[in-house]
């Protein structure tokens, strides 16, 4: 004897629970971004007074809430395909994310870029750092006699925490960074979160800065003390 079993049919209903936590997901990210300017590691805008334990609630949530992003929406995306279709969840992806998204290029990134240039800005300009002043204004004669009057070129900023060699190519100046390492900047120097100018320019993806530093006795295969 055959015996069929019956399937339940789709239906429409939302997972109310599913929304809930992404929606948490999202409003952590507030707490992550907060804590970045609370915790001590250099950050556009930083506390006066950081507390490590903000340092901690950081790597908690991060470790975990960009993951937990992507097994919700490939399970959303599966159900929409159960219930609608290859073509009709395309559909739907493209009005509730791609236009989104290429509308958040158009006007909330390059606003976004403006904010963290000037929030930037203002920390390197902060008086009793006239060497990342310099530097940020791409002022390279100002930076030149400045360290022939015999500014410190290893000191880092006060907010930041990063030394001038890092500013050059946080901000893209080849003339501040050839200047510096010329005058003898140590490449292997560590910045506030114990990373390196190697590292610095790995992380934003200038071989030719790179090429640079190792130029000047940097090494490239060694970790820092954070193990970058």
């Amino acid at each position: 004897m055959t015996r069929t079993v019956e399937i339940p049919a789709l239906t429409s209903e939302r997972r109310h629970d599913l929304d809930a936590l992404r929606a948490f997901a999202m409003l952590l990210g507030i707490a992550l971004h907060i804590s970045l300017s609370l915790g001590g590691t250099p950050w556009m805008v930083m506390d006066s007074r950081p507390s490590p334990a903000f340092h901690w609630l950081y790597s908690a949530i991060h470790g975990f809430r960009m993951q937990l992003f992507f097994i919700v929406s490939g399970y959303f995306t599966a159900l929409l395909v159960s219930r609608r279709g290859i073509l009709p969840m395309l559909q739907n992806r493209t009005l509730r994310i791609l236009a989104p998204c290429l509308l958040g290029l158009a006007t909330l990134v390059p606003l976004n870029n403006w904010v963290i240039g000037w929030a930037s800005a203002w920390n390197a300009s902060h008086p009793g750092e006239p060497l990342q002043a310099a530097i940020v204004r791409g002022d390279t004669t100002r930076l030149e006699r400045l360290l022939e009057n015999g500014a410190d070129i290893e000191a880092p900023d006060s907010r930041v925490k990063t030394r001038p060699l890092g500013w050059a190519m946080l901000w893209d100046n080849e003339p501040a960074l050839r200047l510096l390492l010329d005058k003898g900047a140590n490449p292997m120097g560590t910045n506030g979160d114990g990373s390196t100018s190697l590292a610095t320019a790995a992380f934003i993806g200038r071989p030719d800065f790179l090429k640079l530093l190792v130029a000047k006795g940097g090494d490239p295969l060694a970790t820092s003390s954070a193990g970058i």
